[in-house]
């Protein structure tokens, strides 16, 4: 039986804001409702209770392979985020997440694997969530895909610009944002919601 599904939905999430603005939070909030999950984890800050550190590629691999449930987090240098990105396309019919896509990718083409991971994860029923505290700097590729966009305060007027043009929104909706507050634009049906990251 083939593992590929063409009538899977996209679900594909750029998570974007300056630092302390409440992205990672977020995203972990996402991740306590999975049990099966791979972040690319460049700060190291997903090694706790319940999630599998892993520093190599084999390591990966092998935390992956014939694996019905884990949350792995892989910790590496910033090459092998294209074996990271081939790693979950490969696992399938999990979370994806990438910390700080700025750091790995630029503002042209997606790189080998995480372009294939964003633009056929769907298929392989993947979730890819990708998270940058730069998106003008970071790849198209997430952003021309992305079935949902979560914008919080950005504090250079370059990367509120091109936010607010893909989110079709004043760029002073974006820049007026005080830390933790956040706008979301749902792109099918179009839908724009606004909040505050809360905490117990």
């Amino acid at each position: 039986m083939s593992r590929v599904n063409v009538r899977q939905p996209a679900r594909i999430l750029l998570c974007c804001g300056s630092s302390g603005s409440g992205k990672s939070e977020h995203v972990k909030r996402l991740l306590a409702k999975t049990s099966r999950a791979l972040v690319w984890d460049t700060e190291d800050e997903y090694s706790e209770r319940g999630w599998t550190r892993v520093t190599t590629l084999r390591g990966l691999i092998d935390a992956t392979r014939g694996v019905t449930r884990a949350r792995v987090a892989y910790v590496a240098r910033s090459a092998r985020f294209g074996d990271w990105a081939r790693v979950a396309l490969a696992w399938g019919h999990c979370t994806a997440v990438a910390e700080e896509i700025a750091s790995v990718t630029g503002p042209g083409k997606a790189p080998d694997g995480w372009g294939d991971l964003v633009r056929r994860g769907r298929k392989y029923t993947v979730r890819v969530i990708g998270i940058t505290q730069r998106p003008a700097e970071s790849d198209k590729t997430i952003v021309a895909n992305a079935t949902t966009i979560r914008c919080g305060a950005l504090h250079r007027a370059r990367d509120a610009a091109y936010m607010a043009a893909e989110m079709g929104i004043d760029a002073e909706r974006i820049t007026r944002l005080e830390p933790l507050e956040w706008l979301q634009l749902q792109r099918s049906p179009r839908k724009i919601t606004e909040g505050r990251l809360k905490f117990p």
